[in-house]
């Protein structure tokens, strides 16, 4: 799908947004450790309401494969079109109408 860890973490920012239902995050591998690493640092920060730097510090471990392709974010972020806007906001409109559904059986 070639999503960046912006496009993650704009679709997380979306989940956590939804109102009260509960939520349950579970993470999964990822063809190259080092992006699935950063995706789940910048995906826990985000949780957690924290804001990390771009630059990956130089005493972290592995720092050299971290840092070579380029700092914290895996991508580049670039602007919706208006044709991706509205697809996301079906999608999330989707998404949203499941887990209300399944959350109202339980």
């Amino acid at each position: 799908m070639l999503l960046t860890t912006y496009a993650f973490q704009r679709a997380v920012r979306h989940i956590l947004g939804m109102g009260d239902l509960p939520i349950l995050l579970l993470g999964g591998g990822g063809y190259h450790p080092p992006s699935a690493a950063k995706h789940f640092t910048l995906l826990t920060a985000l949780v957690l309401g924290q804001e990390l730097d771009a630059d990956i510090p130089v005493e972290a471990e592995y720092w050299e494969e971290l840092e070579r392709d380029g700092g914290i974010h895996v991508g580049r972020d670039s602007e919706l079109t208006v044709d991706g806007e509205k697809q996301a906001e079906i999608m999330c409109k989707a998404l949203q109408d499941t887990l209300e559904k399944a959350w109202k059986r339980s």
